[in-house]
């Protein structure tokens, strides 16, 4: 038997018939702190349509919830639903959703699976949460570092995720986390357009803006 509990937000109707046509599945409406799915303690999956994404990434959520679903000692994921049509008309760059991808899969090391639809989505969940069970890796999500590479600290990743954007190399980075103390307040400040933010200029607060908006 699967526990799957789902946000109270997140109803789809056909995702959740398909998830409930295996009697052996326990469905849970209820609030999650973090994401749309949880099934046992295996999987933690955030579904996203194509449109959900655009505006997620105008808002500035996105960055929060891959802040968010980076830190659950659970194996998160993003399920990003829909087909090349639905991104049309969305008011935002190509470039931009690219760069929100990457930035989830290199950065913030989250898997990003696609499906077509809401039935595909659910046995999407579903099979990543069997084949997690499979592997005896319910612990949480799987790391593999080199050879002599030591993990690193909370900070060390920190600093790696801001790294990411155009113009913070270390030292900023260090600065960022110096005055606000989270990437969660860090990234808050540049959608809120905050202006005395230490060590970053005028082009380089535009060129995070961009990403962010």
């Amino acid at each position: 038997m699967l526990h799957i509990k789902v946000d109270h937000r997140e109803c789809n109707g056909d995702l959740l018939e398909a998830l409930s046509r295996d009697k052996n599945n326990l469905l849970e409406v209820c609030q999650l702190p973090v994401g749309d799915y949880q099934v046992d303690d295996l999987v933690l999956v955030e579904r996203k349509t194509i449109p959900d994404l655009a505006a997620s990434i105008r808002d500035g959520r996105w960055f929060l919830q891959a802040v968010k679903l980076s830190a659950t000692p659970m194996q998160s994921l993003v399920i990003l639903e829909g087909t090349s049509f639905n991104y049309q008309n969305l008011g935002i760059k190509w470039e931009t959703i690219q760069g929100a991808l990457i930035s989830l899969s290199l950065l913030f090391k989250i898997p990003l699976l696609r499906s077509r639809n809401p039935e595909e989505t659910a046995k999407l969940i579903l099979y990543s949460a069997g084949q997690i069970r499979r592997s005896g890796t319910c612990a949480g999500p799987v790391r593999h570092f080199p050879i002599g590479q030591k993990r690193s600290s909370k900070t060390r990743k920190q600093i790696h995720v801001l790294q990411g954007f155009s113009g913070i190399g270390p030292q900023r980075a260090k600065i960022l986390l110096e005055k606000f103390g989270s990437l969660k307040a860090i990234f808050e400040a540049f959608s809120e357009d905050v202006e005395a933010i230490p060590g970053i200029g005028k082009k380089t607060r535009s060129k995070i803006k961009e990403l962010m908006v």
